[in-house]
């Protein structure tokens, strides 16, 4: 019997309501589930980003190589950068790297025994920076150089383990001879007094182991000592005097030391192209007595304003010592 014009489209309801069941059976069972469910566009679309940013992160993680970076800080008596038996450790101090814009991309506190490390750093080009008790104002890595604290130091770091030592001092400022030099007689300082007129005169213990107007140490030595760059730097000027020859050495930071009363110069000279390392012999005194009267060396230390007493001066609470140990002038070695 034919089929009513009823029962067609009531067949054909039926056939569409099976074949959308059916797809959403298979759906579910696809996605897990155990009965039929209508596809979420949303979850979809999440899963596609995880999975995309999970592959993104491997790659990063194979394209970036991490480092790390370890050192010591310590008090750098003699100014030539190396730890010795004598020289103690800074401990938490503060050791920072920032990238080019100047913002911090890791940090570590020095130990006890003042070491630091700083791990997982992507490799590249950054400023070390150190924060340390404020008496440290300055630091080396060598003989070669000296630098202000605050100046940091630029490093690169690859993709294995860095060292980098510093050491740390006050002044920048060691004595103008080695260790073993014998002082023949009382130094004679700087005179401390303001008094315009040199009526009075004292040195930086409030003694009177100087004279009116004095504007550097003297330190008295046997002829044949050899004397001694007291900081690296560059030579600018050489005073070629027979018997009375002095010697003028720039520093990083615009001052300079005198060396006076030299008998002999035994450094080249081409102003300001001859790097001086601390320590390094610039000649011997002279040992013309009608010149000098007595054998000694004149250390001076200046800047653009005139010349700076080395030693902190006990009666006034904002003097500072230029000496890489307070008011304690080390032998570079």
């Amino acid at each position: 019997m034919p089929e009513t014009i009823d029962e067609r489209i009531e067949r054909r309801n039926y056939l569409k309501y099976v074949g959308v069941a059916a797809i959403g059976v298979a759906i579910g069972y696809l996605g897990g589930l155990k009965y039929p469910v209508k596809p979420s566009t949303k979850t979809f679309t999440q899963t596609v980003t995880e999975t995309q940013f999970e592959t993104v992160t491997e790659r990063i993680t194979e394209t970036v190589k991490l480092a790390s970076l370890t050192g010591r800080l310590f008090f750098d008596y003699n100014g030539d950068g190396v730890q010795d038996k004598n020289e103690p450790a800074v401990s938490k101090a503060r050791v920072y790297l920032t990238d080019s814009f100047g913002k911090v991309v890791a940090e570590a506190f020095t130990d006890s025994s003042g070491d630091y490390k700083i791990e997982d750093v992507p490799s590249g080009i950054y400023r070390l920076n150190i924060e340390a008790d404020k008496k440290f104002r300055h630091m080396c890595t060598s003989r070669e150089e000296v630098r202000a604290v605050k100046d940091g130091y630029e490093v690169e770091l690859t993709s294995k383990e860095n060292n980098f030592n510093i050491g740390l001092m006050e002044g920048f400022l060691t004595l103008p001879f080695a260790k073993g030099t014998i002082e023949t007689s009382k130094r004679m300082y700087p005179d401390e007094d303001p008094d315009p007129h040199y009526t009075a005169f004292r040195d930086w213990k409030g003694g009177k182991d100087t004279s009116n107007s004095h504007p550097g140490t003297d330190f008295f030595v046997a002829p044949n000592t050899k004397i001694r760059a007291a900081a690296p730097g560059k030579v600018m000027y050489i005073d070629w005097t027979k018997d009375n020859s002095a010697v003028q050495v720039l520093h990083f930071d615009g001052r300079w030391t005198t060396y006076a009363h030299l008998g002999t110069v035994e450094i080249e000279y081409s102003r300001g192209k001859n790097p001086i390392v601390r320590g390094a012999v610039i000649g011997t005194p002279s040992t013309n007595i009608k010149v000098v009267k007595r054998v000694h060396l004149h250390f001076g230390f200046s800047d653009k304003k005139g010349y700076i007493d080395p030693y902190r001066d006990l009666l006034n609470p904002s003097a500072i010592s230029w000496w890489t140990k307070d008011n304690d002038p080390q032998y570079p070695f």
